[in-house]
């Protein structure tokens, strides 16, 4: 018989597995895997020569950070073919993926819309602003299934 074990700890509590060769150890007779709080460990009953060369890893998932906006978006006002940039800082482990509304209704990029993030700092520019620009706007970061919209909406009052 051989036993490996692990030891871990999070908050919140991670779950775990043991994976051979990269798919988990699910009920199998040649192991055991024990979970408790803070340890694990992977029984091999009967180690044979048909066990050798074959890659025994320990897993947990590591919720990492939920998104949290740092900075909020602030109201502009603006004028007919003006360009303006909205920016918000969002931080999260790992980068939350960001998306943009309008009214409630998502943004995509396009000949007048483009989204740049540099690090924490997501901007969202507007060129040649129109009347049908004004209105709401929201910055949205997800991770980990996630979300984190801006308490305060910007508004483009044009």
């Amino acid at each position: 018989m051989t036993e490996l074990k692990c030891q871990f700890h999070g908050d919140p509590q991670p779950s775990v597995s043991w994976l051979k060769n990269g798919q988990p150890i699910i009920r199998d007779p040649d192991f055991d895997v024990r979970i408790r709080a803070s340890s694990s460990t992977l029984t091999i009953y009967y180690p044979t020569y048909d066990h050798q060369g074959h890659k025994f890893t320990f897993s947990f998932d590591d919720i990492g950070e939920v998104p949290k906006v740092f900075r909020e978006l602030e109201n502009i006002s603006c004028s007919d073919g003006q360009t303006v940039i909205l920016e918000c800082i969002i931080l999260g482990e790992p980068a939350p993926k960001v998306k943009w509304f309008q009214n409630k209704t998502q943004l995509a990029p396009d000949d007048r819309i483009s989204i740049e993030r540099d690090g924490d700092n997501i901007a969202l520019e507007i060129q040649n602003i129109a009347k049908g620009d004004q209105g709401e706007y929201i910055c949205e970061a997800v991770n980990y299934n996630v979300i984190q919209n801006l308490e305060h909406p910007g508004k483009l009052i044009c």
